[in-house]
């Protein structure tokens, strides 16, 4: 009956997660230490989170928190071992946030062109192409959210959070331009720019990311205080897979809020300093579901799971080894 009931669900398109801990496979040793910043009641409630994480996945044989501010976990793990790295490194403040549309700040594009052009630190990190290049030299090294091409900010803004793509070298660039603090004077205080998780496009020599807009504050976090039901599945286009998940009440109440808010406008779901994806809200949500695809491997949505379930990691592990 198990067994009917598994291909049942499979055939529906739903992946039964290995999310109950491996009790067989090789044993991996973890041990690292929690930076001296913390103190011992930090330490502990680290521990915790990390503890939590770590039995998403596996069967913990072993762990123990010593008093200097080092740890060790003996888990039992068969393939995901290369995950527990990032839980045990990543912060995972996860979080909804409302964002601009880039039509709403278009307009001072043309004026950070200006301030390149006169700031010779600035200018002095972008190689101009051509004299076009010299004029607008921001095109140089991002290209922009527009309808009519994508070449220039003297077209319309296109739709969306998205104010364009960057080559992944040229994203330090990009950083540098928008902490300048006559560029920071042309945007809304509560503005911040976050570059998206993955890669949005796969040049001959390199990886692009777009360049999101988003408020400042977030609206939700996504945690295990704030979520009741937690599931993965294959995505409809299945070609990858998707979290979702059921806010509880007081959560789903201030989301079906936020999304009448933000109707024909992108929520950017963000996990610490990147967009895993911008959803547009097409109309109120007041069931509190909510389902995230950023293009996810399996891996991500168990990694995803874990962070959700085990909370925030606010202590910084230093000298991890795994073997």
């Amino acid at each position: 009956m198990a067994n009917l009931i598994t291909k049942h669900l499979m055939s529906l398109g739903f992946i039964l997660l290995q999310i109950s801990c491996n009790h067989t496979g090789d044993t991996v040793s973890i041990h690292a230490n929690f930076n001296n910043s913390c103190n011992e009641v930090q330490q502990t409630t680290a521990f915790e989170v990390l503890t939590k994480r770590l039995e998403t996945l596996y069967k913990i044989k072993f762990k123990e928190l010593s008093d200097n501010g080092s740890f060790d976990f003996a888990i039992y793990s068969k393939e995901d071992k290369h995950i527990a790295e990032r839980l045990c490194t990543d912060r995972g403040e996860l979080y909804i946030a409302e964002t601009y549309e880039f039509s709403e700040i278009y307009s001072s594009f043309t004026e950070i062109n200006r301030i390149i052009c006169e700031d010779t630190t600035l200018s002095g990190l972008i190689l101009a192409k051509d004299e076009y290049s010299l004029k607008y030299p921001l095109v140089s090294v991002l290209s922009p959210n527009t309808k009519m091409n994508n070449t220039t900010f003297l077209s319309e803004a296109g739709d969306g959070p998205t104010i364009g793509i960057v080559a992944e070298k040229d994203t330090a660039i990009i950083n540098l331009i928008f902490n300048n603090l006559n560029v920071k004077d042309l945007f809304p205080e509560a503005i911040q720019f976050k570059w998206t998780k993955k890669p949005v496009h796969v040049g001959d020599n390199d990886l692009f990311y777009g360049l999101i807009s988003l408020k400042n504050a977030a609206s939700i976090y996504i945690n295990q205080q704030t979520v009741e039901k937690l599931s993965g599945y294959k995505s409809d286009q299945g070609d990858s897979e998707e979290i979702h998940l059921k806010f509880n009440q007081e959560q789903a109440r201030l989301f079906s809020e936020i999304s009448r808010h933000n109707i024909d406008k992108s929520l950017a779901i963000v996990l610490d300093n990147n967009v895993l994806c911008s959803p547009i809200i097409h109309s109120e949500i007041k069931t509190g579901d909510l389902s995230i695809n950023g293009r996810f491997t399996l891996e991500d949505v168990k990694y995803l799971t874990a962070i959700i379930k085990g909370g925030v990691l606010d202590c910084h592990v230093e000298n991890l080894h795994i073997r």
